[in-house]
């Protein structure tokens, strides 16, 4: 089983390490072709690219022209590490066993605007690069385009070496859409999480970003292959609701 969540806006760099090594990010070139390109970009551009406050705009001008080939440790750190969003609070990934962590460099995949996919320890610079950004590069007219076909080869190959065509999709609908899962006859799984709130049933979004990552979390540490497996994930009060469910949107309720 392959599990691909979402990245964060929210970076902290040199607040947690692991023992174990750190990788490269697979599509490091193409990463830096972006930051090069986003380099000549003032910070009113990228202001007006991603839609961000004026101190955001000129912090992220700051980290594209900071942004190196060759980083020093302090200016790239695993991602799974560094990140700091809902989701990557739910998974609570600096308290992962040394197994658990290798386990996740095997299963995990953070999809990324800036660096396409990427392992849990694969090691990221300072960004922010959000996948519907519509950035237009060459003969792409957004990030969509200019990842597309490097991700069906991707993770064609990531099923093919792990055996497995199930991908447990955690990630927004912004980040999955990145991937053409028709392409790969793959079984996709999108787990639902949902609250009673007034005595109605309702995706409330903070709730259900952390609850990706307690299931993330979950599926790592008890080593889940089987999709129906799932249906015991019951961290933080979550009970599976079969009435409501279907094999491909398991539904949890809290």
């Amino acid at each position: 089983m392959i599990i691909i969540i979402s990245p964060a806006k929210t970076l902290k760099f040199n607040q947690y390490s692991s023992n174990l090594k750190y990788s490269e990010p697979i599509f490091a070139h193409k990463a830096l072709e972006l930051a090069k390109h986003l380099k000549s970009y003032t910070s009113n551009d990228l202001m007006r690219l991603m839609k961000i406050s004026e101190k955001l705009g000129d912090l992220n001008a700051q980290r594209y022209s900071q942004f190196s080939k060759n980083p020093d440790e302090k200016m790239a750190q695993p991602a799974i590490l560094t990140f700091m969003g809902d989701v990557f609070a739910g998974m609570e990934a600096w308290t992962f066993s040394d197994e658990t962590m290798q386990r996740a460099q095997s299963n995990l995949v953070i999809l990324s605007g800036l660096y396409g996919a990427l392992r849990p320890l694969d090691k990221i610079q300072a960004h922010r690069l959000e996948m519907g950004t519509r950035l237009p590069y060459k003969s792409y007219k957004n990030l969509y385009e200019y990842w597309r076909e490097d991700m069906r080869k991707y993770f064609q190959q990531r099923m093919e070496e792990q055996g497995t065509n199930v991908i447990l999709n955690l990630a927004s609908e912004e980040y999955s859409k990145s991937i053409d899962f028709g392409s790969l006859n793959a079984k996709v799984i999108s787990p639902q999480f949902k609250n009673y709130k007034n005595d109605e049933l309702k995706m409330i979004s903070i709730y259900a970003k952390r609850a990706r990552g307690l299931m993330t979390r979950f599926v790592l540490e008890n080593n889940i292959e089987n999709p129906e497996h799932l249906r015991a994930f019951d961290l933080e009060n979550y009970i599976y609701n079969e009435d409501l469910s279907e094999f491909e949107t398991p539904l949890f309720v809290r």
